[in-house]
């Protein structure tokens, strides 16, 4: 297509043509954004960081009645170190091509936001991961991955192999791992989080007369008071229980998801790229991560 002057203008992507595309790229939806749902984000650090610290506290410090002439003050900062994590790029990209283009506006319709949709997704699901599972290659810290959270193993265990009556065995197990977490003074378990198929587990039965489920009995006596999530690349051997209350423990993203101007890869195609920084979980206090093993083997 070309205009007037005879130069081609199916080759230059305007502001209107990329309206659908940021529209579903900026408009995640929240059954996706489960690590969000989890935890509450850190945004303060630049953008441009490479590197962000905060101080980690092993365990709590101390208070004492102390006469007032005495100089041995106890310090609250006695187990606090400074830890200093890396913040890294999480990117992806698709191509548009311009046939596409031409198309959408010799039809007077806005383009396609499919491939959109799927970056959004590919982008939350590597968050989500992060999250969960950190990554061992890169050093970042997950649920399942950060030093010297608590960590018990069920008392049960097997889920699978359990019938649907078999729900107080279920309970027992994470009875044991809420209960290692909230004998801790200020520690307050917030959240269950879990693998989809273990979550699928939460359905069974307290009892042969089959009236209510894990899952109801846990809201019923209201042990998660801000939720219970599951996560499909969470693995079905562990459980986690959260005190994820912002003093404890955040999710590092310097700088959110973000569109990047298109660039041409070729005389038919363009390239559309998003990326995103994140530096993983901020554990400020390792102890609000409360691991249950071995509940599939």
């Amino acid at each position: 297509m070309k205009n007037g002057l005879g130069v081609r203008t199916d080759t230059v992507l305007y502001p209107r043509d990329l309206q659908s595309i940021d529209t579903t790229l900026y408009q995640p939806k929240e059954s996706e954004l489960i690590a969000r749902r989890v935890f509450s984000l850190k945004t303060d650090d630049p953008e441009w960081a490479e590197t962000i610290g905060y101080d980690k506290q092993t365990r709590a410090g101390s208070a004492a009645i102390l006469n007032l002439m005495a100089s041995n003050l106890p310090f609250v900062d006695v187990d606090v170190t400074r830890a200093i994590q890396r913040v890294h790029t999480l990117a992806t990209a698709w191509k548009l091509r311009f046939a596409e283009v031409e198309a959408a506006r010799a039809a007077g319709k806005q383009l396609e936001p499919a491939k959109a949709a799927a970056a959004r997704r590919y982008m939350a699901s590597e968050e989500n991961s992060l999250a969960f599972n950190g990554d061992a290659g890169f050093n970042i810290l997950g649920v399942f991955t950060s030093t010297d959270r608590l960590e018990t193993s069920a008392a049960n265990g097997d889920w699978d192999t359990l019938g649907e009556t078999d729900g107080p065995k279920i309970v027992a197990d994470i009875r044991k791992g809420r209960m290692a977490q909230n004998k801790l003074d200020g520690f307050d378990t917030q959240v269950l989080v879990l693998s989809a198929e273990n979550y699928e587990y939460l359905g069974y039965f307290m009892s042969d007369r089959y009236d209510i489920t894990v899952l109801e009995y846990l809201r019923k006596v209201n042990w998660f008071p801000g939720g219970i999530y599951a996560f499909s690349e969470i693995s079905n051997t562990k459980i986690a229980m959260l005190d994820n209350r912002p003093e404890q423990v955040q999710l590092s993203i310097p700088k959110d998801m973000e569109r990047l101007d298109p660039w041409k890869d070729s005389p038919f195609s363009t390239v559309i790229p998003v990326f995103q920084r994140i530096s993983g979980l901020v554990v400020r206090f390792p102890q609000c991560i409360s691991v249950v093993t071995g509940v599939q083997s």
